[in-house]
């Protein structure tokens, strides 16, 4: 834990993770309690059905990735015209320990984190970040609420 506490003395770069960020945005208080003074959250239960939604969606991509084919149900039901991506380093930006980082020069921070994967716009060429999110609501999700 000791890495995450906020030292402005400190001349190395603060590590933040887009999850840190997200917790800043809830709530400021709770971020600023964990990240400068050190005090812990309450704990949350393991959110086991996200890690199977995200095992099972990776298999998935995965293997219509190596099959170089868009044709994914997803992809049809929201007129996604999109391909997974292919690159070396996606497993490693996919690894908790390494992931994606960027280091923010003005404000000496080091932003990290992982994804879920990488889809290609078949037409544009542009690159979409994807995280995989599970949710327990029982009304229709689309991919913009879900």
């Amino acid at each position: 834990m000791k890495h995450l506490i906020f030292d402005k003395n400190k001349t190395e770069p603060f590590e933040l993770s887009r999850t840190g960020i997200d917790e800043f945005l809830r709530c400021s208080r709770s971020f600023v309690l964990k990240r400068k003074y050190g005090v812990k959250p309450p704990g949350m239960p393991p959110l086991t059905l996200a890690i199977a939604t995200d095992h099972l969606l990776n298999n998935e991509f995965d293997r219509i990735r190596c099959e170089g084919s868009s044709d994914h149900w997803i992809f049809r039901k929201f007129g996604l015209e999109v391909v997974p991506y292919q690159h070396d380093e996606l497993d490693v930006w996919r690894s908790n320990f390494k992931g994606i980082r960027f280091f923010h020069e003005p404000t000496n921070m080091v932003i990290y984190g992982t994804i879920d994967d990488i889809w290609r716009n078949i037409n544009s060429g542009e690159l979409y970040l994807v995280d995989y999110k599970s949710t327990s609501k029982k009304e229709d999700l689309d991919i913009e609420t879900g």
